[in-house]
């Protein structure tokens, strides 16, 4: 995928000419069918090619109206996948999604050829790993990055990427104040293309929850200065220092759209962290752990104090914190956030924009709401 390859890869190189390094780069492809390419024009080429005639253009014609369906799906049963037409391959495949896509490359030499010919559109996805069971280098990350800027032809591939994914995140070591940071800071480190960033870590029973920053703080912070474009987030089970990692991408990704943060710890509930995130459509916090610093925060008798009163966003359409617990700054016990919360929080904070809401509110309370907004679904 790459003409050139550069001198000596190291610890965490996010190289995106050599995959087997420790930032290994696949590319996902999706494919695009040909839009002369009709629902009615495949199922006429299927039943010509099956009758050997003209009589696909009369089928085509009265598709929905005289055709025998039962008599179709036998036509189409008789042919396998390989035998039919290119222009219907095309169009069968582009139900695919995108590892199903990547995966059919591996069938055959005839589809791989087809899957990176004419028509196929490759959104590739920049990955980036430790060393096998090895601490990965977040300083050496970004110094290879801040070489890669340096060079024309390297950084013009590097802004052709539009997803980035991190592979055991918690596995990078913290640095802070390091100049490769300022570097960040001053725009000389960037990925405009990025628009879709994951960082989560599987889900375990088992995953400590952990209260210090914990290393992969630092990657993650790093991360948020060099994809100003981004739009969609996930940060799931990664804990910690969830809401100093909202915060940093909250103020240097402008355009943030969607934040995928479930099973995490320590965020504000009065949304202060994602306070420059004004342009988010959707939120999912389900299984997370908020933090007040007010005593019962959510039955205070005035309006300003509620739920993510300290964030807004007029174009918001989804939220979801099913079974969201909180607790008191410094506290140690946490619990459920009480329905008078969220019933506050749809009375006072929810903009107009709001279609979709999930949270375990009981069906009466549920009923209750529906009534008064009856513009918003809501679910628990």
């Amino acid at each position: 995928m790459w003409s050139s390859t550069p001198p000596g890869i190291s610890d965490s190189r996010p190289s995106p000419l050599l995959p087997s390094t420790v930032c290994s780069i696949e590319s996902s492809k999706v494919m695009k069918a040909s839009e002369s390419v009709s629902a009615t024009t495949a199922v006429t080429t299927i039943v010509a090619g099956v009758t050997g005639t003209n009589a696909g253009t009369n089928v085509g014609a009265n598709i929905g109206a005289n055709v025998d369906k039962k008599s179709l799906l036998h036509a189409v049963l008789l042919l396998t996948f390989m035998s039919l037409p290119i222009s219907v391959r095309i169009y069968i495949l582009d139900f695919l999604d995108p590892e199903s896509l990547r995966e059919s490359t591996l069938v055959s030499k005839q589809l791989y050829l087809e899957c990176n010919g004419p028509g196929i559109e490759v959104i590739p996805v920049f990955r980036i790993s430790p060393i096998a069971m090895c601490v990965g280098s977040t300083q050496n990350f970004l110094q290879n990055m801040s070489d890669y800027q340096q060079d024309d032809e390297t950084n013009r591939k590097l802004q052709r990427y539009c997803h980035m994914e991190v592979i055991d995140i918690n596995k990078f070591n913290y640095i802070i104040g390091h100049a490769l940071l300022q570097k960040i800071r001053k725009n000389d480190i960037r990925m405009n293309g990025i628009v879709l960033l994951n960082i989560s870590l599987p889900y375990s029973s088992l995953q400590p929850r952990l209260c210090e920053l914990p290393p992969s703080c630092s990657l993650a912070i790093a991360l948020s200065g060099i994809v100003p474009n981004l739009r969609e987030l996930n940060l799931s089970n990664t804990c910690g220092s969830s809401g100093t990692v909202l915060q940093s991408f909250s103020e240097n990704c402008p355009w943030l759209e969607k934040i995928t943060c479930n099973n995490n710890d320590n965020i504000y509930a009065d949304g202060s962290e994602i306070q420059s995130a004004t342009n988010l459509k959707e939120i999912i916090m389900d299984d997370c752990k908020f933090v007040s610093y007010l005593k019962n925060p959510i039955i205070i008798n005035n309006t300003t104090a509620f739920l993510f009163h300290c964030w807004s966003s007029k174009v918001l359409e989804r939220v979801s914190i099913l079974n969201a617990r909180y607790r008191i700054s410094g506290g140690n016990s946490d619990e459920l956030i009480l329905q008078n919360a969220i019933i506050k929080y749809i009375r006072n904070g929810a903009p107009p924009s709001l279609r979709w809401f999930r949270s375990e509110l009981s069906q009466k309370n549920m009923d209750m709401l529906q009534s008064e907004q009856p513009r918003i679904l809501f679910l628990n």
